[in-house]
């Protein structure tokens, strides 16, 4: 057997076995990535959660992430703001009136009864005015 087909055989049984190896740690990685409470998961979000308090426990640190945020934000706002338009048109239009209008009333619920509250008073003061003044004048 010359050198070529040994360099061959060799590299044959080495990728076999490596092949062998790796199929269960991708089965078990692809698992841990899919379980949200797998050993995988739990040390991703612990090393989130410490990285965030670090950062977030320096001023400095803290300031130039903010101001980052805030410019990516503008940026990602100015280059598709018709794109983000769209999006909130058609999702808009996409609700049922009641849908919408009990979604409206969820955020703005306690305003719109400030509002009916204060255009009643006023619509009520203004007849009381006009009744007055026809009661005057007549």
């Amino acid at each position: 057997m010359n050198v070529a087909a040994m360099v061959d055989e060799v590299a044959r049984a080495v990728s076999s076995t490596v092949s062998r190896a790796i199929v269960p740690l991708q089965r078990q990685l692809d698992e841990d990535l899919q379980a949200s409470d797998g050993a995988l998961s739990r040390l991703i979000d612990r090393q989130l959660r410490s990285g965030i308090r670090a950062l977030l426990g320096e001023p400095a640190r803290r300031a130039a992430l903010d101001a980052w945020v805030r410019a990516t934000a503008e940026d990602l706002l100015r280059r598709h703001h018709d794109q983000i338009g769209l999006t909130v048109r058609e999702n808009l239009e996409a609700l049922e009136t009641d849908e919408l209008v009990a979604q409206i009333e969820g955020r703005v619920g306690a305003d719109l009864q400030f509002i009916r509250l204060n255009g009643a008073v006023v619509g009520g003061l203004i007849g009381v005015g006009l009744a007055l003044l026809r009661h005057a004048v007549g």
